[in-house]
């Protein structure tokens, strides 16, 4: 699967994760909070952008920022394609794998 494919898949997940939290503060986060971050709401669109640009790297980014600054439990096999993605296009990450109860301390 190429990555520009992988990206397009793993962005809507996330975006969905991303979109459950929001709802659980009915889309109005505290401020100053993980989700009273800009490029969350609408992520997705964010990285689709990119995408349609040709900026693979910085679309991989964008989604890796959305699930760390919300810590969203993305499945594993999509964790496992990120970190692929990310170590194709040689961006570092400190996203493992793991869940966000296990980065604690990371």
């Amino acid at each position: 699967m190429k990555i520009k494919e992988i990206l397009k898949e793993a962005s809507a997940e996330i975006q969905d994760l991303v979109d459950q939290e929001f709802t659980k503060v009915n889309y109005n986060p505290l401020p100053g909070s993980n989700l009273d971050q800009a490029g969350l709401k609408g992520g997705k669109e964010i990285v689709m952008d990119y995408l349609n640009h040709g900026e693979l790297g910085i679309a991989l980014e964008h989604l890796i920022y959305m699930v760390e600054e919300t810590d969203v439990r993305v499945q594993k096999e999509t964790m496992k394609k990120i970190i692929k993605a990310s170590k194709e296009l040689g961006i570092e990450t400190k996203i493992d794998g793991t869940q966000p109860e296990d980065r604690e301390g990371l």
